[in-house]
């Protein structure tokens, strides 16, 4: 709604909660990410003016620092105009394809008395679970994550904008959590979060942002499309790095741990261990979807 007030302004860094350096879990994102270098007091200022002075702003209304490429990019929406949706199908022998091809499905077992622990992403949490990139390599090795990857990527693929994962599941449960990590897998092993995402199956049907709509269980052996929202990001995967996505059935303590029985609000439901399948082909189509932009690097 038009207030009479400038437009808005949008300024993401690669900063956590209480940590504006730029660097976090192990990694730097170079002299320019901190908010002292991009003068994020300055920035504020000219907003004030702005505001309440009436001062005329004439920087683009977003800011956003491309992690990966490591440097400062403007826009004058975000996602920009030429953000486009890309595709990335998860295939039955672990990798992400331009197209679904053969069929199958990927086994996990779901204990919740030993959930995934939680690491790094965006997180507001105590210790030692930190905020930001950190390495996946320890929780992806666990027999309850699931991964798919690209394989070396011969040019740079920037995403700007949403991240979304479709999942295809069927579970023993009456009930079922889908957790997805967006990772960049660096040349050397290491598989840094870019984003994640939580969906429960039983609210399937629930808006994310109105809450609207109702809760259902899950039928056992029954296949159901689940949509995980990872919110949106800033990303460029650089040449010789890979996309992986990893699957999970929790994270804790980021997430309430689900007990694969469904319960309805305000019951409990006594916690049981099942199986998921997440399935992939042309007939079952698991995928990531990213806003992907002509990469500036």
């Amino acid at each position: 709604r038009d207030t009479g007030g400038p437009a808005p302004r949008l300024v993401v860094g690669p900063w956590t909660h209480d940590d504006y350096s730029g660097r976090a879990t192990g990694l730097d994102f170079g002299p320019d990410a901190s908010a002292e270098a991009a003068d994020l007091t300055a920035l504020h200022l000219r907003w004030f003016d702005a505001v309440l002075r009436g001062d005329a702003l004439d920087s683009p209304p977003v800011r956003v620092f491309l992690m990966g490429a490591d440097r400062w990019t403007e826009a004058t929406e975000f996602p920009p105009r030429d953000a486009r949706p890309l595709e990335m199908y998860l295939t039955p022998e672990g990798a992400l394809a331009p197209e679904p091809s053969g069929s199958g499905g990927r086994r996990l077992v779901s204990d919740p008395a030993s959930p995934v622990p939680t690491c790094g992403g965006n997180v507001l949490l105590f210790a030692p679970f930190g905020a930001g990139p950190a390495d996946q390599t320890a929780v992806q090795a666990r027999p309850d994550v699931v991964s798919w990857r690209t394989g070396p990527l011969e040019e740079p693929l920037t995403v700007m904008g949403a991240v979304r994962a479709v999942v295809h599941l069927v579970t023993t449960g009456t009930d079922a959590d889908v957790v997805v990590r967006l990772c960049d897998e660096h040349p050397d092993g290491a598989g840094r979060v870019v984003a994640d995402g939580v969906r429960r199956g039983s609210a399937r049907s629930v808006d994310p942002v109105t809450g609207r709509g109702g809760r259902r269980p899950l039928e056992p052996g029954r296949a159901y499309e689940i949509t995980v929202d990872l919110w949106s990001t800033a990303h460029t995967f650089l040449p010789g790095h890979r996309i992986r996505v990893d699957i999970a059935p929790s994270s804790s303590p980021r997430w309430d741990v689900g007990t694969n029985t469904y319960a309805p609000e305000g019951e409990f439901a006594p916690p049981v261990t099942a199986e998921h399948t997440i399935l992939q082909g042309a007939g079952r189509p698991s995928r990531l979807v990213l806003d992907v932009i002509p990469s500036p690097v």
